[in-house]
């Protein structure tokens, strides 16, 4: 049975640490990104995706209108490679080579959802620096008709 409290957990921590990356860098995500493999991917167990799926499956339940078809489509993919590992015993089932782009389609899904739930609209490709606050400046002051 999965742990949607852990899911959540992971699931917004994710969401916030992508998005961190994008506005810290200005730039689109890697899909080589150290710390996102090295630091998260490449240590979740089935567990972790199991409960994180979860989270997603049940938020469509309660928001379907949140989701685009592609999201449903990576979710739908994800699970099914993690449960054909988990029925094979294969631990980590979203860490081996033909199944990685499956954990980085649905990771992108969890920060797009997570994203339009919170009201946040921060694309993932280069050229963030909108995202600051505009500058502003006092031209009507300085200068009178």
């Amino acid at each position: 049975m999965a742990d949607v409290l852990a899911g959540f957990d992971k699931w917004t921590a994710m969401a916030k640490l992508l998005n961190d990356i994008i506005i810290d860098t200005n730039e689109g995500i890697q899909k080589d990104n150290v710390t996102i493999w090295q630091g998260h991917l490449h240590q979740y167990s089935n567990d972790d995706w199991d409960n994180m799926l979860s989270v997603l499956e049940a938020a469509y339940e309660e928001d379907a209108t949140m989701f685009r078809d592609y999201d449903v489509t990576n979710i739908n993919n994800a699970r099914y490679e993690l449960n054909k590992g988990i029925a094979g015993n294969i631990s980590r089932a979203l860490d081996k080579k033909n199944t990685k782009r499956y954990a980085w389609a649905v990771l992108m899904t969890m920060r797009e959802v997570y994203n339009r739930f919170k009201g946040l609209d921060i694309p993932n490709r280069p050229g963030q620096a909108r995202l600051k606050p505009a500058a502003t400046n006092n031209y009507s002051q300085l200068f009178t008709q």
